[in-house]
């Protein structure tokens, strides 16, 4: 078994780190699994390098003859038109068309989101799971659009959410800060940076005791920090990168959770929220429409005024300890275990399918 992506590896998160725990899932269950990761590249000459990339994935396929490749994104497109008896399960974190469309919506235009999307990765990606054997989205929103819009059979549309590590699923003795909000994401656009600011300011004019944590930024804290206001920069809380341990005991001692995407495609800091207990505060985007029922496992908004006033009765209140725990029952079927055995139902099913040609 060949699991491909185009994306360079990163151990601390991203497509390619998705990738990863899927082999490592499997492997936990007896597969033999190949991995292939693509180059560190961007500009013209990051294009060719992807390009060869390509085309040693496909070489790779030929020569190796997994009986199922599991391939991501636009990598799929050219694994799936390969003329072999592989069969093929092809997968997105975020399917291409909704994150061009949320870009487009919302104006905040990132280049990776808008030609490159629309001419290129979407049409790819389409043929690929019109192509492939089993399609594998990660929430119920990219299965309703490749779908209706793609018109993918639904019986070969396998929703399966990211796993997320058993710590997060333990209830665990650490105190709460009643003063502390956790927000999780990369300094994008698309995680609602300017909603995030709008509400920052709100809160902190209504309750000025309260923290805003923001986690796993991947950029210089300073830059962060001098994006918002002076006065409103004692109340920040900057880490660039965070190791999951760390990450734990953020979620485990903040007292509510903040999401402010426009966009998600993996959603996975969503889960993470909901895993540890965080009543948590969340824009309707990707997980948070699956996973949180508003009122009881969190709260979903539409609105940066909504937000505000949400968030503000959440930090008003003692823990809800009954929104915790509603929130862990939530996720359930994103621990570890649950994923890797429904990763391993699909690729059981396609083993017993035989090689593709056979009935």
């Amino acid at each position: 078994m060949l699991v491909s992506s185009g994306a360079p590896f990163d151990p601390r998160g991203g497509m390619a780190a998705s990738y990863a725990n899927i082999a490592r899932l499997l492997r936990e269950r007896g597969y033999e699994v190949a991995e292939r990761y693509g180059p560190v590249a961007s500009g013209r000459l990051g294009w060719f390098k992807r390009q060869s990339e390509y085309a040693r994935v496909a070489g790779a396929l030929q020569r190796q003859r997994p009986r199922v490749a599991i391939v991501s994104s636009a990598d799929s497109s050219v694994a799936a038109l390969l003329p072999h008896r592989t069969r093929v399960v092809a997968m997105s974190n975020g399917i291409e068309h909704l994150a061009r469309q949320a870009a487009d919506t919302h104006g905040y235009g990132q280049h990776h989101f808008t030609w490159g999307h629309r001419h290129v990765r979407e049409p790819l990606l389409r043929v690929a799971f019109q192509r492939a054997d089993a399609c594998v989205v990660l929430s119920r929103g990219q299965r309703d659009f490749v779908t209706a819009t793609w018109g993918i059979d639904p019986a070969r549309v396998h929703v399966l959410p990211q796993s997320v590590e058993d710590a997060f699923h333990k209830r665990r003795d650490l105190p709460r800060d009643p003063d502390r909000v956790l927000w999780i994401g990369q300094w994008a656009e698309f995680k609602g940076l300017d909603r995030l600011r709008e509400i920052v300011a709100a809160v902190v004019a209504e309750r000025p005791s309260t923290r805003f944590v923001l986690a796993g930024v991947k950029t210089d804290p300073q830059q962060v920090i001098a994006s918002f206001p002076a006065h409103l920069r004692g109340n920040l809380e900057v880490h660039p990168v965070v190791e999951r341990g760390t990450m734990v005991d953020l979620v485990a001692t903040a007292h509510a959770g903040l999401v402010t995407s426009y966009f998600e495609g993996f959603g996975k800091m969503i889960l993470e929220k909901l895993a540890g207990g965080l009543p948590t505060v969340a824009s309707r985007v990707a997980a948070s429409e699956d996973y949180v029922e508003h009122g009881v496992s969190g709260y979903l908004y539409d609105t940066a005024e909504e937000a505000t006033r949400l968030l503000l009765e959440v930090m008003a209140a003692p823990y809800d300890a009954a929104m915790g725990d509603a929130a862990r029952a939530a996720v359930r079927t994103c621990r570890r275990a649950t994923v890797g055995d429904a990763w391993s139902a699909i690729v059981a099913e396609q083993l017993s399918a035989g090689p593709r040609g056979r009935a």
